[in-house]
This record gives C-alpha cells, sequence and structure tokens, in this order.
C-alpha cells in the first residue's frame, strides 16, 4: 500500500528509506553487543532479520509464532524452562518447602523487535512482565505506525527506538499531538523539503529534517541519518 510503502522503498531525490535507515542505526547499536542481542521478529520483517544476521552470525533471532504473547515471552526468555526445573526438583523431596521465583535467561543484555506495528503493544509488555528491567529494549520504527496519540508512546516507556531529534523535541514541546500516520506525514515533508531545496539551486546542505538529520548535495540523493533514542515519560508529562 501507498503508505507503507513511503518507509519501505526510497523516495526520489533520497538515497534510501526510512526503513533501511532505521535498520542501519540498530545495526551500529547490536555492533557492541552482538553475542548478547536476541531478536524477535515476524515474518514481514524476514528481509531486515537477514539483513542484520548476516552482519552479526551470533545473534539470537526467533520469529514470533504469533501464539498468546504472554507464552511466547515465558518461552523465549527460559521463564517456563525455569519452571519445569524448579518442579522437578521439588518432586524429588515434596516435604520440603523452597522459596522460588523464576528468573530469566542470563544470556541476553538486549531484545530488538521487528515486529508488525500491532504486534509491539502487546508483546513488549509480555517481555518486561517477565523479564522486567533485566534487559535493554530497542524497537523497530515501525512501532510507531500504530499509535494514534502521544500518550501510547508512554506503553513504550524506557525502550529503545531510531527517531529523529525533531519529533521528539515537537512532542515535548505539544507542536505534535497526533501520532496518526505520523511517520508518513514526516516522510512527505521531508520529500517536499529536498524539492524546494532543489529548485532554490542550493549546493548543499545539512537539514534537521522530520525523519532525521539530511544531507543534500546538489545532483545527488539525499542521505540521512537517524538517532538511536530512549522514549521517556517526561516527553509526555512536561
Amino acid at each position: 500500500d501507498i503508505s507503507s510503502n513511503l518507509l519501505s522503498i526510497a523516495p526520489v531525490g533520497f538515497c534510501s528509506s526510512i526503513y533501511e535507515d532505521a535498520l542501519e542505526t540498530i545495526a551500529v547499536e547490536i555492533n557492541d553487543t552482538s553475542s548478547t542481542t536476541l531478536l524477535i521478529y515476524s515474518e514481514g520483517f524476514s528481509k531486515e532479520q537477514k539483513f542484520l544476521t548476516s552482519q552479526f552470525p551470533e545473534i539470537n533471532s526467533i520469529l514470533f509464532n504469533k501464539i498468546d504473547p504472554q507464552q511466547f515471552a515465558a518461552e523465549v526468555l527460559g521463564i517456563n524452562s525455569s519452571n519445569k526445573r524448579f518442579k522437578s526438583i521439588t518432586s524429588l523431596n515434596p516435604n520440603q518447602k523452597l522459596e522460588f521465583s523464576a528468573r530469566p535467561r542470563g544470556d541476553i543484555q538486549k531484545i530488538f523487535f521487528l515486529l508488525q506495528p500491532n504486534q509491539f503493544q502487546s508483546i513488549l509488555p509480555a517481555f518486561r512482565y517477565h523479564g522486567g528491567n533485566k534487559f535493554q529494549y530497542v524497537n523497530f520504527i515501525a512501532s510507531l505506525e500504530a499509535l494514534n496519540n502521544i500518550n501510547q508512546l508512554l506503553d513504550f516507556e524506557n525502550s529503545s527506538i531510531p527517531l529523529s531529534d525533531r519529533i521528539s523535541q515537537s512532542i515535548q514541546s505539544r507542536e505534535i499531538i497526533s501520532l496518526e500516520s505520523i511517520m508518513q506525514r514526516s516522510m512527505l515533508h521531508d520529500w517536499l523539503l529536498i524539492e524546494i531545496i532543489k529548485q532554490a539551486g542550493i549546493r548543499s546542505a545539512d537539514i534537521d529534517g522530520m525523519t532525521g538529520t539530511l544531507e543534500f548535495q546538489r545532483n545527488s540523493c539525499a542521505k540521512r541519518n537517524l538517532p538511536m533514542q530512549r522514549i521517556n515519560s517526561s516527553w509526555i508529562n512536561s
């Protein structure tokens, strides 16, 4: 569809799509911690998953199989196997009472989610329920596509996302209140801005765009840099 194509295909005048640039930002984030990285992805992002695992073969990546998110998170984080071990231990001596709380796996530091927009708001809480604050969570930029207003960002508090400074600042200043189609609108804004700069005959410019920092060179495609930002409740409550 047209709206998703704006994000997954490079528009005229741009070197790459928003999805591709967000993926590069995630790759930089993974670089130093690939051996302790877990990647959860849906079928629709198999291409992005292969891009990352080809760069970092040691990444543990798991396809979200669309079962109940709580069950999925418990299985992936080792909660189920921890419970099974406890039952085995107590069965050896059923008269002995043991204190027990299931512990999530210890070989992972960061969990990256490459999911369909409508899956984030169920998957992330499920992983937090079982994993608490033990892990750092990173959402793909697609997580913004199912949101309608800035209050829904609270569901993603303390998780990170590739996001432009311009958008986060506009949220904090209340310049942006509605998040409906925010990335599509931002892409159209930047595309129009590049076209105006071209017509003005400008040779080169560094632009604080809505989708990221843009590098414009005449007779070349525009490059985009997307920073990684951690979502904070102060954005909404300030």
